[in-house]
């Protein structure tokens, strides 16, 4: 029986690299990020021949997407202890998280919302000259942009900021820092705010 407000559970979708995945609804993440609160992979393959189906949900308090579900299938090979630790499993949150914000993130650019790699290369473009124009009110803007994203998914930032603004480390590392002074870096997802948006979430599917 399906109550009257019940949440609908996500349709699974193909993506490009032979996975299935599903998503929930999209939280805010500072002004200009939306990320899914929580994703769910499946048909995800490992080294050893095994696959795996994952599910990982955004930690408010961390700032992070946290495995909440694991399932582990291998047709000729049983699965033991070794085969458990053997799981990479933050290489795999990593990668993973990428591919659900590549297809359902969304950031907002020009006051428009747009899916997340149509805005990052539309960044890309526009920061083909931040080397020369030094730490502008557009190249801060900008970066906030990239620091934010990546906060969510490489978990480096200042490493993304680097490359995708064409500046060396040390000089990004300033930059950021005038960035979060002048306003224009987000804290993420305000602790207080994202629980009250976690409680409207989906239980487990």
């Amino acid at each position: 029986m399906t109550t009257k407000n019940a949440t609908p559970t996500p349709e699974w979708t193909n993506l490009p690299d032979g996975t299935t995945a599903r998503v929930g609804e999209l939280l805010e993440y500072g002004a200009n990020l939306r990320i899914p609160a929580w994703w769910e992979h499946a048909g995800v393959p490992l080294d050893s021949g095994s696959q795996v189906q994952l599910r990982a949900d955004w930690d408010v308090r961390e700032q992070a997407y946290a495995v909440t579900r694991l399932s582990v299938q291998d047709d000729q090979t049983a699965i033991t202890s070794t085969t458990l630790r053997a799981i990479p499993l933050t290489r795999l949150v990593a990668a993973r998280s990428v591919l659900a914000m590549e297809s359902n993130g969304q950031i907002r650019l020009d006051e428009e919302w747009m899916s997340a790699p149509i805005a990052l290369a539309t960044i890309a473009r526009r920061a083909g000259d931040s080397k020369t124009s030094g730490p502008t009110a557009d190249n801060l803007s900008l970066l906030a942009h990239v620091y934010d994203y990546n906060a969510v998914t490489t978990k480096n930032p200042l490493k993304a900021v680097s490359a995708q603004m064409d500046i060396p480390e040390r000089t990004a590392s300033h930059w950021i820092k005038l960035a979060r002074e002048r306003g224009y870096l987000s804290s993420g997802i305000p602790l207080a705010e994202a629980e009250r948006r976690a409680a409207r979430l989906s239980p487990l599917q």
